[in-house]
């Protein structure tokens, strides 16, 4: 997953995920709960997601990038 020079950004809810063991920056999206009554519907954790993707890119300076 990993090349050389290639920063890799994994955003994730779960900063114990696979993703984020492998990642150089791991912003968190993680949510309490989500806005379905039984949790189950993605609502919160994938409005969570497209703000962060959004956002970006963030500046490079504030994350050792170049």
């Amino acid at each position: 997953m990993r090349r050389p020079g290639v920063t890799v950004v994994g955003m994730t809810g779960r900063a114990e995920s696979t993703l984020a063991a492998h990642a150089h920056i791991v912003p968190s999206s993680a949510v309490d709960q989500e806005a379905c009554p039984l949790n189950s519907a993605p609502t919160a954790s994938t409005t969570a997601q497209m703000a962060l993707g959004d956002d970006w890119p963030w500046p490079r300076s504030t994350h050792g990038l170049s």
